[in-house]
């Protein structure tokens, strides 16, 4: 509601120095556009400077608030996967996801309802900065080879699944040569969010019409302008274990520090190929938010989420659709190789996954036990419990699932025999827990 963002840009205030300036930025729905102005008010009343961006992409917020030396910054959208809710977003000063500690201090200021009290002379000022798109396409285009995309003459399909990157990316996309078939590229507020139905739709679309036109790659960015979705030059959907791997090849040469991280659910076949392409690879959580502050920790060359989010930390070290899809045609305006080539490459690997009812007070108990069962075994803790079977080139992931009442088992191996053999050994093993 609007008197609990109010509330919640009080205390978000509250949480940083008096005249700070943060950067804001939201949707085109109108509930997110209502929200961030009930958000706004509680951060200028409590002394903090608003530079609002209006509906711009969240790649941007970011890119502002790490390049301008602003103290943080919020975005409001429509949920992608739920059109009952609005997320929020907070970020610091580098632009990247506010940490766990920063979020409790929010929230205790919130419940304590413990806010700064400005005076009227002391209230934050608003401002609607101007230049602000170009600012960030000449950062872009300055880490881009030119030349070799406009010398490639590369033909590509582009789904903007109604987001607001189609006010942005065609005026770069221009400027270096790219032909560019648009689909979905206007701004309609209600289609943002997509079921899956919706979405496996708009793939296949996608796929139809970059195979009917000939074109070198598909591409759809997801309406927050986060997340990449490709379809190769033969018009097939590229998954995000293929684009990975993809990716990884295309770049290997590129790569300074050779340090690639991925989550922690990724295939054996990733790291089979980091180890041929002698790339140090790490694995990290799978939300965004680990992923990015375990890239900038480690200098890493290359990320990637579990579902269509590439970090390229030549530029920055947050996940941009935008940079994301300019990368891509540079790498591949590089090689003589076509998109399909490089997702092959490498087989695909079969994985499972299974979700067990566990009621949330037995989570602890079954985490503990299967501590004490695989403590002798080849493991990693860093995100529930990662049990690595290297003789069937394998491994099974266990962890609860935070908002549900499930325990999750992932497993990944050479066969499908021996995935579902290792799904249905542990599965016994937590059922006795539970």
């Amino acid at each position: 509601t609007p008197e609990f963002c109010t509330k919640l840009g009080s205390a978000y205030a509250t949480s940083l120095k008096e005249k700070s300036t943060v950067v804001c930025g939201r949707d085109t729905h109108p509930v997110s556009r209502l929200l961030n102005r009930a958000l706004m008010s509680g951060v200028l009343s409590c002394g903090v400077n608003v530079e609002d961006l209006s509906d711009t992409p969240i790649p941007i917020i970011r890119y502002i608030i790490k390049t301008t030396g602003k103290s943080g910054g919020f975005y409001l959208r429509r949920s992608p996967f739920d059109t009952e809710f609005v997320d929020i977003k907070f970020f610091d000063n580098n632009g990247m996801d506010i940490v766990s500690s920063k979020e409790k201090t929010i929230e205790r200021l919130f419940f304590r309802e413990d806010f700064r009290k400005s005076p009227i002379n002391k209230v934050g000022n608003l401002n609607f900065p101007y230049h602000i798109i170009e600012s960030y396409n000449n950062s872009i285009l300055n880490k881009l080879n030119i030349e070799s995309i406009k010398q490639k003459g590369l033909r590509v399909v582009i789904d903007y699944s109604f987001g607001s990157a189609s006010k942005i990316l065609p005026n770069i996309l221009g400027k270096i040569g790219i032909e560019v078939i648009s689909l979905n590229a206007f701004i309609e507020p209600n289609k943002t969010t997509r079921t899956k139905e919706e979405f496996d739709q708009a793939q296949n679309t996608l796929s139809i019409i970059t195979k009917s036109t000939n074109a070198d790659l598909g591409i759809m960015l997801d309406s927050g302008c986060e997340k990449v979705f490709l379809v190769d030059n033969h018009g097939e959907i590229i998954d995000n274990e293929q684009a990975v791997r993809a990716l990884t090849l295309l770049q290997a040469q590129q790569l300074k520090a050779k340090k690639v991280i991925l989550p922690i659910n990724a295939s054996f076949m990733c790291e089979k190929l980091c180890k041929d392409l002698d790339i140090d690879f790490y694995e990290s959580p799978f939300t965004m938010k680990e992923l990015m502050y375990n890239a900038y920790n480690l200098k890493a060359d290359f990320s990637a989420d579990a579902n269509g989010g590439f970090l390229f930390s030549g530029y920055q070290y947050f996940f941009d659709g935008i940079y994301s899809t300019l990368k891509i045609l540079e790498l591949l305006s590089l090689q003589d190789k076509s998109i399909s080539q490089f997702a092959n490459m490498y087989e695909s690997t079969p994985k499972a996954k299974l979700l067990l009812p566990c009621p949330f007070d037995k989570k602890g108990t079954v985490m503990r036990k299967l501590f004490e069962t695989t403590q002798n075994t080849d493991r990693l803790t860093t995100f529930g419990i990662k049990v690595y079977h290297r003789d069937i080139e394998g491994w099974v992931l266990l962890y609860p699932e935070e908002d549900k009442s499930y325990f999750t088992i992932e497993a990944n191996a050479k066969s499908q025999n021996d995935v579902d053999m290792l799904v249905n050994t542990y599965a016994e093993i937590v059922k006795q827990y539970i």
